[in-house]
């Protein structure tokens, strides 16, 4: 099928932010002396696109503050703190940080020993605490104690990297603007098999994006269906927008999928249980890609409006449309979470009628989002799920291999699950404790296996009538 324009700008998209991951990385090591962290690009990018309502995959400017940034540049700067889970040596790691605090080095002009000794101090009360994770939860704790030292301390360095990457950006934008008027004459072919599809774009490219994009993809035949029954414009345009939507996203993961960590979604069997215990009805972070239900917020409207999108959170929930039970599972970045935690208290403090949010969050030690949504007044109720029970959908699940859908963190510190609502959305949609031990159940392999393929059919088909408007706000309709 020809295409309009749409894909070739696709790809000048996707050439763009390639260049643009380039250049951070090469800002990361001139400016810190390290090899950039495989995740801190996309955590970069989704705090600067969560600013504003995104019309492609890059942000029109780069803040002059990153709290993304500067969470990754002192997991690294002043010392390069080693993961371990022995107690005695994340006792010894900590001496050492304190130590590298101190002591001018390449990139950290140091800081007072006096400082450092009063905060270390400070601090001995606070990591006491017996924990099943102490060692985590000694660096945890050490890190966010000396985080506004580190800030201040590396706040000229932090915005001269930040200056120079919104150079490389502007330079970015710039170049792009000047390739609007290149005409192209591509198509896509569609090849579909019983289990695959394969969208392929034919046809010339302009020379400077020849070789450095691709040009195939390939989807599960289901999650075509399932894009066909998302999709709401002309059917005659499916094609060409469905390729664009997949090579957005494949700019987004990375040359190696780096970025498909932050595509995790719930499991068929908790939305079933959401739905039938919460009545949720709307994702809050989802793509057309891993959404389980019909009605959803994701990062780029441009591309994903026509699947149905209502677009990003972060300008469709300054006030989350009432009455509405929503299913909110942000990127675990710790910045973006909080932000995100935020407005969902806000529009829960300010909305009278019934609200309810089923809230997902990782299990980190001193998470402020975590933190703040627990000891919230608007919490109702919340579980824990750890070890076998600790499993999402890979992030890649319209196009990995099927032994590789679920990934198993049985190892990992788990995820919490927290319920919040408002007085009216807690008489419209009570939390009992037989509705937490059934939302606890829905997490458990047995129930994953007798229910994932029928959940997610039952998804569309409880709302596939409905409207996004419809399905959150009945009584405006």
């Amino acid at each position: 099928m020809a295409c309009r324009g749409g894909c070739t700008a696709e790809c000048r998209s996707y050439v763009a932010l390639s260049e643009l991951r380039k250049e951070f990385g090469q800002l990361w090591r001139s400016c810190w002396g390290h090899k950039q962290p495989a995740e801190a690009f996309n955590a970069w990018l989704f705090e600067a696109l969560s600013l504003e309502e995104p019309q492609g995959p890059l942000p029109t400017s780069t803040e002059a503050d990153s709290e993304a940034v500067l969470t990754w540049v002192t997991l690294q700067i002043p010392f390069q703190w080693p993961y371990t889970e022995d107690v005695t040596e994340a006792e010894v790691n900590f001496k050492s940080f304190l130590e590298a605090l101190k002591c001018p080095a390449a990139h950290w002009p140091g800081i007072s020993a006096q400082l450092v000794d009063d905060m270390a101090l400070k601090l001995e009360g606070q990591t006491a605490v017996e924990s099943e994770d102490q060692a985590t939860a000694l660096r945890s704790a050490a890190l966010r104690a000396f985080r506004p030292l580190l800030r201040s301390t590396l706040e000229e360095q932090l915005k001269n990297f930040l200056r120079q990457l919104d150079v490389a950006l502007q330079t970015i934008h710039q170049k792009l603007a000047a390739e609007i008027g290149e005409v192209t004459d591509v198509s896509v072919d569609v090849e579909e098999t019983a289990k695959m599809v394969r969208l392929e774009l034919r046809g010339s490219l302009p020379e400077s994006m020849e070789g450095k994009l691709p040009r195939r993809h390939e989807i599960h035949a289901e999650h075509w269906q399932k894009l066909k029954r998302l999709y709401k414009e002309d059917l005659k345009d499916f094609p060409e927008k469905c390729w664009m939507l997949l090579m957005r996203y494949r700019a987004l993961f990375g040359p190696h999928d780096e970025g498909a960590g932050w595509h995790m979604a719930l499991t068929p069997s908790v939305f079933e249980a959401l739905q039938q215990e919460l009545k949720v009805t709307h994702e809050l972070f989802a793509s057309p890609l891993n959404c389980t239900l019909p009605s959803y917020c994701s990062l780029f409207k441009d591309t994903d409006a026509a699947f149905g999108s209502s677009g990003s959170f972060f300008h469709f929930g300054k006030s989350l449309p009432a009455p509405g039970s929503f299913e909110c599972n942000p990127p675990f970045e710790d910045g973006l979470m909080l932000k995100a935690v935020n407005c969902i208290l806000q529009s829960l403090h300010q909305e009278v009628k019934p609200l309810s949010i089923a809230l997902i969050l990782p299990i980190w030690p001193g998470s402020p989002a975590m933190i703040s949504a627990l000891k919230s007044s608007f919490c109702r109720g919340s579980i824990e799920i750890r070890g076998s029970s600790h499993c999402y959908l890979n992030g890649r699940q319209h196009y990995c291999k099927p032994n590789h859908m679920l990934l198993c963190q049985a190892e990992a510190r788990g995820s919490l699950l927290v319920v919040l609502q408002n007085s009216a959305g807690t008489q419209l949609w009570p939390l009992t404790s037989a509705a937490l031990q059934r939302l606890q159940d829905a997490w458990q392999p047995a129930k994953r296996q007798k229910t994932e393929k029928a959940a997610q059919t039952k998804a569309f088909e409880s709302e596939k009538a409905l409207s996004p408007k419809a399905a959150l706000a009945p009584e405006r309709i």
